[in-house]
């Protein structure tokens, strides 16, 4: 193998025959077997934290509350694996970021079910 004079890309010498193999860029290569994450603002789905949910409001109240900001992939709560109770939050995922910054903006400190929601980006460390 040997580098063609000025080109990103590399010929193979295959004895009598050349090939020619297109340049690729260290960004394009996947190692992990799961595709990297767009950077923030991409416009890939945002999954956004809901904290001070009752214990009483089920995924169906809160897709319910949060669809008429946009188009959902998911809305859950998450609940204790002992006993089946929520443990008082859950996330939503927006297909579009958009749609999440804006129900984050209108929901966070909002009432449903007679709580007060804290909403954030999930993602958020």
């Amino acid at each position: 193998m040997r580098p063609s004079s000025g080109d990103a890309s590399l010929d193979i010498d295959f004895g009598s025959q050349m090939e020619r193999l297109p340049e690729v860029k260290l960004e394009d290569i996947n190692v992990s077997g799961v595709a990297p994450r767009g950077p923030k603002g991409s416009n890939g789905p945002t999954k956004l934290f809901v904290g001070g949910l009752s214990w009483d409001t089920e995924g169906e109240q809160l897709k319910a509350a949060f669809g008429r900001f946009g188009a959902l992939r998911e809305a859950t709560v998450v609940t204790d694996r002992d006993t089946g109770r929520s443990r008082g939050f859950g996330f939503v995922t927006y297909e579009n970021p958009a749609d999440a910054a804006a129900a984050a903006r209108e929901m966070n400190g909002a009432e449903l079910d007679g709580r007060t929601l804290r909403v954030n980006p999930a993602d958020r460390g």
